[in-house]
């Protein structure tokens, strides 16, 4: 990994201490120089990491990216990581989060004097039990006003934004989840807490008069109940907090929401994000549905196909395609496995619209994964084994069609291998006999299209091994092959290619095949012709 060496190096020094250990990192220098006052208070009471080393991590992290800092504090090695910046002269930013999963502890605008115990703070909310701690998500601010009223509006959502940082609770940006989720870091001592956090709503309403407005904060829980509310003037939202603290205050609703009860709120702001037409608001949150909850339910928040927006649907698919695939058992269930094809189907017909990075993830699932997808069926035969396989390798499984036609040709090889091995003739004849009438004749779906890719020799030769075959279920299958060789080429004569598929419907007939009409649904030019299709029809008819 990219960090492999340089976190494991800091672990060793670390974990030799008994104290908590913190990171600091300052942004600017006046904030380096209050996490230098920092370091020099705290000195004995907490281990610090050396300043190089966490800058070092920041170098490697790219921390301008999005959710840098979360990903910062997972990184660190330390208990808290802690980020100051400079707001004002004198006015700092102090963010903590914890280095499990990356939540934020806190956030403060302090003085250079107050960032000691503001660190304390952050310390004693690492320290209560998950059960017991507070998590809450903050959707913003909704302003219903007035155009007139907009300075006024951005004025007090920036007072709210800044008093719902001072709250007493761990906030948790649910977009910072999903990620948690699509990298499977959402585990340990926190997972079932994230679980039951509370969403804090805030709206900007009309008032009595024209200048006038009120605000009104509340927060719903997993199951969109409103259990909290409160509202003022702008002038009285501090009364409004007082309110949300005493809310706080009081322990969550003790196992009443589950990682179940999450996936059920992300599956519908899916379907708020889908009814928007925000297409890739729905995949990620249909994807953290799914996450939450394995319910194949959840994928069709996944199965739009946009156009134009693969690259920024893919994290999400791509996220939910290792999750499939990580279950081999399950992904023999058909809503998995059906799913999962649809998926790669689409990264291969717009592959060329992905970044480079994307491409090349793809690939290597595709490369890594491709057995998965070729091998779905406990039959209990090889030759069943062998026609599934056949029938399952697909364009979307190789890089190019040069390959994707030689590993079909040398799939059909084998299942015609299997024909003469001795094991196929000691297969009762009831199932030998509906493998050749039922199973066999499905597969001209894939056989007379890889004839048409293929050098007609290939169909030929083919012909000649089922002639000779001795099994009187595979002799229509010759004329099968005749009739598309006939309208694929440059000589097509609809007289001589509608008597082929007389000839081979009459013998479908005689040996009592079951599914003959997948020889035409195989043959994909006959829709090229008008009214071929009815005539070929009408023949079949004669011989139900």
């Amino acid at each position: 990994m990219k960090f492999a060496c340089l976190t494991a190096l800091l672990l060793a020094v670390w974990t030799l201490a008994a104290a908590p250990t913190v990171a600091l990192l300052g942004r600017d220098r006046e904030a380096q120089n209050a996490a230098d006052q920092l370091l020099a208070e705290s000195a004995g009471r907490y281990e610090f990491v050396e300043r190089g080393a966490v800058d070092a991590i920041q170098r490697e992290a790219e921390w301008n990216r999005p959710f840098a800092d979360e990903k910062l504090a997972r990184l660190a090695g330390a208990d808290l990581f802690v980020v100051l910046e400079t707001v004002s002269p004198g006015k700092l930013r102090l963010t903590a989060f914890e280095s499990t999963c990356g939540f934020r502890l806190l956030r403060r605008i302090v003085t250079g004097d107050e960032a000691a115990k503001t660190l304390a703070q952050a310390f004693s909310l690492l320290d209560a039990p998950p059960e017991r701690t507070r998590m809450i998500s903050i959707a913003g601010v909704r302003s219903n006003l007035h155009y007139s009223l907009g300075a006024q509006a951005k004025a007090i959502s920036a007072s709210l934004l800044e008093a719902a940082d001072r709250l007493n609770a761990i906030v948790l940006e649910r977009d910072y989840l999903v990620e948690l989720l699509r990298e499977n870091q959402l585990t340990g001592r926190w997972a079932k807490a994230a679980a039951a956090s509370e969403i804090l709503h805030f709206e900007l309403n009309p008032g009595d008069t024209a200048k006038s407005f009120t605000v009104s904060g509340y927060f719903t829980d997993p199951e969109e109940n409103i259990v909290c509310r409160s509202e003022s003037s702008p002038g009285g939202i501090d009364a409004m907090f007082t309110v949300f603290a005493a809310h706080l205050a009081t322990p969550p609703a003790d196992g009443k929401h589950t990682l179940k009860t999450e996936a059920a709120r992300f599956a519908r702001e899916a379907g708020i994000a889908r009814r928007n037409g925000d297409n890739p608001g729905a995949s990620q949150k249909g994807f953290a549905a799914f996450a939450l909850d394995n319910n194949p339910a959840y994928l069709e928040w996944n199965s739009y196909w946009p156009q134009n927006e693969t690259p920024k649907l893919f994290p999400y698919r791509m996220a939910l395609l290792e999750r499939i695939a990580a279950n081999p058992e399950q992904f023999k269930e058909y809503s998995f496995h059906h799913f999962a094809v649809r998926v790669l189907e689409n990264f291969s017909r717009e592959r060329a619209e992905l970044a480079p990075e994307q491409r090349r993830q793809y690939e290597n699932f595709r490369e890594s994964n491709r057995e998965l997808f070729l091998t779905l069926d406990d039959a209990p035969y090889p030759v069943d084994r062998l026609l599934g396989r056949f029938i399952r390798i697909q364009p979307y499984l190789y890089g190019t069609d040069a390959i994707y036609l030689a590993e079909k040709s040398s799939a059909w090889q084998a299942v015609m291998a299997e024909l003469d091995a001795p094991r196929f003739r000691e297969i009762p004849e009831d199932r030998r006999q509906w493998f050749c009438t039922y199973q066999f004749y499905n597969a001209l779906t894939e056989l007379l299209p890889l004839q048409t890719a293929l050098p007609p020799q290939w169909a030929r030769q083919l012909s000649r091994r089922f002639a000779e075959s001795g099994e009187p279920y595979l002799k229509p299958l010759p004329f099968a092959l005749q009739a598309n060789e006939l309208i694929s080429g440059d000589a097509y004569d609809e007289e001589k290619f509608l008597a082929l598929c007389e000839e081979y419907y009459k013998a479908c007939a005689e040996a009592k095949v079951k599914s003959p009409g997948n020889f035409a649904y195989g043959i994909r030019k006959i829709g090229q012709h008008p009214g071929l299709w009815e005539k070929v029809t009408a023949i079949a008819g004669k011989y139900r």
